[in-house]
């Protein structure tokens, strides 16, 4: 299904949205948009892909309660796989839905062993599901060339209650008149 705006999180469960990146950068301000007018929402961004004029532009759509909206996110950008994992140690009591952009992204750093970013990712991944616990958790995940890709996605998957491989819908055919 391409129309993410049919996708609601629930309690209890971990929603797993996978697409070719620049799809996914391109739909991601929706969901975002919707979460943000419904109450909090914390962000973990790991890939440098949160867009807040796209997100702005799809809450004004629903709303002028633009800033009102803006400002029930919460955001917390990481740069390293061992941040990601810090930052999801200190969520204990979360109280907000939680949302991961690009859960992969920081964990194809080269500079670290691929047994660390293994191990790291699954502790991250462990942390997401005790959270899913207490709240709503969505993550997001570009598909990817990476030679971990394939492995590491086959795990989040597992962790996933429901996954959504969205796809962008063929554009349209050009047909000459002459």
């Amino acid at each position: 299904m391409n129309d993410i705006q049919s996708y609601e999180l629930s309690e209890k469960q971990i929603l797993l949205f996978n697409a070719p990146r620049k799809y996914l950068h391109s739909v991601m301000p929706q969901l975002i948009a919707r979460m943000a007018i419904k109450g909090n929402l914390f962000i973990i961004d790991a890939g440098n892909a949160f867009r807040p004029y796209s997100i702005a532009r799809e809450i004004r759509r629903f709303t002028e309660n633009v800033n009102i909206s803006l400002e029930n996110i919460k955001l917390s950008r990481v740069f390293t796989c061992y941040q990601v994992l810090t930052r999801l140690e200190t969520l204990h009591n979360p109280k907000m839905p939680v949302l991961v952009l690009d859960l992969l992204d920081m964990f194809y750093d080269e500079h670290t062993s691929s047994k660390e970013r293994e191990r790291l990712l699954f502790r991250s991944l462990d942390y997401l599901k005790r959270t899913s616990l207490q709240v709503p958790v969505a993550i997001s995940c570009a598909q990817s060339k990476n030679e971990n890709y394939a492995d590491w996605i086959a795990n989040i998957r597992q962790y996933a209650d429901e996954i959504v491989y969205l796809e962008q819908a063929p554009a349209p055919e050009n047909y000459r008149l002459f």
